[in-house]
């Protein structure tokens, strides 16, 4: 009776980490696809903004107005850069850690 008891045991012990598990992914998911969102509008915002330089500097053709839009660019290329490895970071880290057995 005793290996019986310590079976059941083992089987309960088993569904409760089958159900940490499957918490566990279900908020993994659901931060990525809110991570995903906001990276997705962060871009598309740079990319409004890189347009809008590019313009500015396709219209304007004095020198030194044209090279501080230029970097501007530069600038805007690398924070959307930044906000790419942010978020491949994030996803690549080491996920939270399962919440004891109550």
């Amino acid at each position: 009776m005793g290996a019986q008891y310590d079976a059941e045991s083992w089987r309960v012990e088993l569904a409760h980490i089958v159900a940490q598990l499957d918490e566990l992914k279900a908020r993994s998911d659901e931060e990525y696809r809110v991570l995903h969102a906001v990276l997705d509008a962060q871009i598309e915002d740079l990319q409004a903004a890189l347009r809008k330089l590019e313009t500015q500097v396709d219209a304007v053709c004095p020198d030194a107005f044209a090279k501080k839009v230029a970097e501007q660019i530069e600038e805007l290329k690398a924070k959307g850069d930044a906000a790419y490895d942010r978020l491949q970071a994030r996803m690549a880290g080491p996920v939270d850690q399962v919440p004891p057995h109550p």
